[in-house]
């Protein structure tokens, strides 16, 4: 197959970049189930879909405030966690270049709940709020040190998410 195609025969369990795009004959590429996610990603059956974003909104939810990140939770009746982010921006930010800061701070901040959600289970849909004040994307860090501080006040633990 040509280059233009995106499909890169690697070994299985490994990322292939191409994989949901059409072939030049027509037939859409797959990837196998075993693919390992890149840095940045969190699986489908982790995050919240916009459904249940607007169902979450509705309701009342607990709540958690940090430097940084702000947390709404609610219980989900399923047995893992689902998550959200939403970023947004002070008053006066310019308009360029918005949209690069705010998906480098969702992706960093999936990533973090990527990291801590390796025995997801508690049942729980948590959404991360993010307001940017300055002209750059907090730092990986800092996002993960006020994100564990945010789930220690909330009394959410590390241990059962």
């Amino acid at each position: 197959m040509g280059s233009g195609t995106g499909w890169q025969q690697k070994p299985e369990g490994t990322f292939l970049p191409g994989a949901g795009r059409k072939a030049a004959n027509g037939l859409r590429l797959r990837a196998p189930d075993s693919i390992n996610f890149p840095p940045g990603m969190l699986k489908k059956n982790l995050r919240l879909d916009r459904k249940a974003l607007e169902a979450f909104f509705k309701k009342k939810t607990g709540y958690a405030a940090g430097n940084l990140v702000y947390i709404r939770y609610i219980k989900n009746n399923l047995n893992r966690s689902r998550f959200g982010a939403v970023i947004s921006f002070a008053a006066g930010q310019p308009q360029k270049g918005r949209a690069v800061l705010r998906n480098l701070t969702k992706r960093r901040v999936l990533e973090v709940m990527h990291l801590l959600s390796k025995d997801a289970g508690s049942g729980l849909d948590m959404v991360f709020f993010v307001k940017i004040k300055g002209k750059q994307a907090p730092k990986f860090t800092e996002l993960k040190k006020d994100i564990l501080y945010v789930l220690h006040s909330a009394h959410i633990s590390r241990s059962i998410l």
